[in-house]
């Protein structure tokens, strides 16, 4: 009969319970808080409770609570009559998931009252909150390659410098894209192979002030068994400067002439820069030619000695993007061929000639109207221009040098005029063209034959590097009038 009649009093104090927490919690006779039971976000910069009657201050504060995660934040509160205005000290942080409690007892108007106020709420919108596009995270793929993150609106670029951090530490760079949306992350050495790497975002807001939720991602080096191996080494011909990919072997090499290596892999610059040696030492850089990184050319600022033989060492330090080095290291030798300065193309005005051609004695060059000036109604001066390209590039202090060592003059008869050198002109800096007035026409009855002499040899034409023609051109050219 006793058991019955107490499980009888705790229907009825729960019943009390249940009732006491809906008035107090809804009605005008006893608190109102501003913080509806189904919001999901609040706005304002206070939670307000009304009061129905008065009450101990002390004793209302006591009750209330507001955390966010599981941290208990330090609370602001103002008084205003019966109406209690509570913030957290810090602030309230846009996007942040906040539980509001007031629970206990307490006195209205001397009535003993139990109050009962539970309210989960984000502050902010919960539309604006940014996020991490987890399903488009670019993770690397191998020890150079960028860990990328994009977000659903702009970020604070200093706010998520501070609060991003990779386990095991890397030094890393990081690049913003314009809009500020997402990040690309390198790497300063390299990512580590068979390493779980982790990502921690904390306390990061965006452009406009709201909180990003804490992220941690993961994510490993892919492991590369395949080691790398050098292909071929071929000769990287420099024709006027510019460099061509020749398919002949080094061996060819001579001059300036590259060295153009091609790897089974995508390589590391660093350790190619360090790991490929020629000896006798020549001065150069090594460049990468293609982005990937599996070709290379070594680009000597000096010419090699020609019958020197030079060691190229390939040592097996050099690595792969993924850290792998050389299935073997590679020792390759050549000897220089001796290098001589050609003129690869001659215009006779617009006729092009071979200037290696040794079986044409004399070149007949049609006469161009365009190539006279009316002196007066009896004369008329002819003229003709003749363009050279070099094999070689010069520098402009010897201009006048090359120019000088060009030389058009008469060779029969000597009656005929005596050209001069009208006006020079330097196309390139491997290109000249020289203009000659004082020309006389050949014709069938009095033929008029003219020599241009181009100096080779020791006291011929020569570019920085001292090399010269291997001997002179000497073409005799005759301007025909039909």
């Amino acid at each position: 009969m006793k058991l019955l009649k107490f499980n009888n009093f705790l229907v009825y104090f729960f019943s009390l319970f249940y009732i006491s927490c809906n008035l107090i919690s809804f009605s005008d006779e006893g608190i109102i808080c501003s913080v509806n039971e189904n919001a999901t976000f609040f706005e304002d910069e206070y939670v307000v409770f009304t009061f129905s009657g008065d009450c101990n201050q002390i004793d209302a504060e006591d009750l209330i609570s507001i955390a966010a995660g599981n941290i208990q934040l330090k609370l602001e509160f103002h008084w205003k009559y019966n109406i209690l205005m509570v913030k957290p000290e810090e602030g309230w942080k846009k996007g942040y998931l906040y539980q509001l409690k007031m629970n206990g007892y307490l006195k209205i108007d001397g009535q003993n009252i139990m109050a009962c106020i539970v309210r989960n709420f984000y502050f902010g919108n919960p539309i604006l909150i940014p996020e991490l596009l987890e399903n488009t995270t670019v993770y690397p793929d191998d020890v150079k390659s960028p860990l990328i993150l994009y977000f659903s609106k702009p970020i604070d670029i200093k706010n998520l410098y501070e609060n991003i951090k990779i386990y095991p530490h890397e030094d890393f760079t990081q690049e913003f894209c314009d809009s500020d949306k997402s990040i690309t992350i390198v790497p300063k050495g390299k990512w580590k192979t068979n390493t779980l790497y982790k990502i921690q975002i904390k306390e990061v807001t965006s452009v406009d002030g709201y909180h990003l939720k804490e992220y941690e991602l993961n994510f490993e080096i892919p492991i590369d068994t395949e080691l790398p191996e050098l292909l071929k080494a071929q000769r990287y011909i420099n024709v006027g400067g510019d460099y061509v990919l020749s398919d002949q072997e080094i061996s060819e090499l001579k001059g300036t002439d590259g060295l153009y290596f091609t790897f089974s892999k995508p390589m590391d610059l660093e350790t190619i820069e360090n790991g490929i040696t020629i000896t006798p030492y020549i001065e150069g850089i090594i460049n990468p030619m293609d982005e990937e990184g599996y070709c290379f050319a070594f680009i000597p600022k000096t010419n090699y000695r020609p019958q020197q033989e030079y060691e190229i060492k390939i040592d097996r330090c050099v690595t792969d993007k993924s850290g792998l080095k050389l299935r073997q290291g590679e020792n390759l030798f050549f000897i220089p061929k001796e290098n001589y300065l050609e003129i690869i193309d001659l215009q006779l005005n617009q006729t092009e000639i071979d200037p290696n051609d040794v079986s044409i004695n004399c070149y007949k060059i049609d006469f161009d109207e365009k190539k006279s000036i009316k002196i007066n109604e009896t004369e008329t001066e002819y003229f003709f221009t003749i363009t050279m390209n070099f094999s070689t590039v010069f520098d402009f202090t010897d201009y006048k040098n090359i120019v000088d060592k060009i030389k058009l003059k008469l060779k029969f008869p000597l009656t005929a005029s005596n050209p001069y050198l009208k006006q020079v002109t330097w196309l390139t800096s491997n290109r000249l063209m020289l203009e000659y007035g004082n020309i006389s026409l050949s014709t069938k009855e009095t033929p008029v034959y003219y020599e241009l002499l181009v100096s080779g040899g020791e006291n011929g034409i020569k570019n920085s590097f001292m090399e010269t023609m291997k001997k002179d051109l000497c073409i005799y050219i005759e301007y025909f009038a039909e």
